[in-house]
């Protein structure tokens, strides 16, 4: 089976798919898939073993991810399937004229574009994609990959009738804890002797880091022990303007604000994480953390109600967040590790990168199939 996997590019910068679609690949590669990916430069990771890496010149406007190269790129491909990792940019529809030209079927992952509040932002910019960008590509598609069964949903809500499969992100153990838990207490000292509250995320309203801070703010004066670590990619916010907003809160010295490009995983140096997102299709973060040993606290607008039912953490709704963190930050330190322990347990066993890519294959397996026997 030869596949070629789409993403606009690998920089840490751009979030999730820049991380998972080389995972994906890598461990496709294990199984004996032959594994292209096609994408702009640069390619800031070294290219694993088992992946051929096409990567493209981007052009003006690089926003929508121009690369007259990307589609030559994809017409000389000998894949079987075409999955593009993509909503609203020039490489969908590049993605979608090449598996047109070639006759092989194209798969789409959305990558959380479909959820409602992602949708409601730009609305009108992504009718135009959808009609400029990337014309007939919904259309086109053989199947639909999504991350969780929250995501199919969003999928079906927008009217897509073709087959849709679920399979999630992978996850794997940190490979050097130790480093991690002495770059933090080197640049944060104030967590010595500290319970550690960390956000590991995009600076983005999205992720309501704004929301978190100010809870966290009227938190702290009835759970002084802890202190907030809040690490992630300047996105929406930059550094400084969530130092400026710790400062305004009067928090400076019971939170901190660090730029994780570049930074280990801080997961090792908390005892608890925090995601109070508006939605995500999947939410990485949360399944690292868990695969770290570590307890999350979630909303519903994540696909994470398993923390429930594992008691490895919440999945709760907006209104009900606040309550919920504190009731947590006032917990023993031996309960989060036990919750911590549970759900490290159960990511190992379920997300395990090699234990997806077999789901993906056989995702593969039968799109080909259901593609061979269509009405020609």
């Amino acid at each position: 089976m030869r596949v070629a996997l789409v993403v606009p590019d690998l920089m840490p910068r751009s979030g999730g798919p820049a991380r998972n679609v080389p995972a994906l690949a890598e461990a496709l590669g294990d199984l004996g898939v032959d594994v292209e990916i096609h994408t702009i430069e640069p390619i800031p990771v070294p290219p694993g073993p088992h992946i051929a890496y096409r990567a493209a010149r981007g052009l003006w406007p690089r926003r929508l991810g121009r690369s007259p190269e990307l589609l030559t790129n994809l017409l000389a491909s000998h894949a079987d399937i075409i999955h593009a990792h993509c909503l609203w940019m020039l490489p969908l529809g590049y993605a979608a004229r090449a598996a047109r030209a070639k006759s092989v079927p194209l798969i789409i992952s959305p990558r959380g574009m479909l959820a409602p509040w992602s949708l409601r932002r730009a609305r009108l910019k992504k009718a135009v994609a959808s009609c400029v960008v990337h014309p007939g590509a919904f259309q086109a598609a053989a199947a639909w990959h999504a991350t969780s069964g929250q995501e199919a949903s969003d999928i079906r809500a927008r009217g897509h009738q073709q087959p849709v499969f679920v399979v999630p992100n992978g996850v794997e153990p940190e490979a050097d804890p130790e480093r991690a838990v002495s770059y933090y207490r080197d640049r944060v000292p104030e967590i010595q002797g500290r319970r550690v509250l960390l956000f590991y995320s995009r600076f983005h309203a999205k992720k309501r880091v704004l929301e978190l801070m100010a809870d966290f703010a009227d938190i702290a004066k009835r759970r002084p022990g802890w202190h907030l670590l809040v690490v992630g990619i300047p996105e929406q916010y930059s550094v400084t303007q969530l130092r400026q907003e710790a400062e305004r809160l009067g928090i400076t010295e019971r939170a901190t604000v660090l730029d994780g490009l570049g930074a280990p995983k801080p997961y090792p140096v908390a005892e608890l994480m925090v995601l109070p997102t508006h939605d995500e299709n999947f939410g990485q973060v949360v399944a690292e953390a868990l695969c770290a040993g570590r307890p999350v606290i979630t909303t519903s607008g994540t696909p994470w109600q398993e923390l429930n039912e594992l008691r490895a953490g919440r999945c709760v709704s907006l209104p009900d967040f606040a309550r919920e963190l504190e009731a947590f930050m006032g917990q023993p330190v031996a309960e989060l590790k036990e919750a911590g322990d549970r759900g490290r347990q159960w990511a190992r066993e379920t997300l395990d990168w090699r234990i997806i890519a077999a789901e993906m294959v056989d995702a593969y397996g039968q799109i080909l199939r259901l593609w061979s026997e269509r009405p020609k």
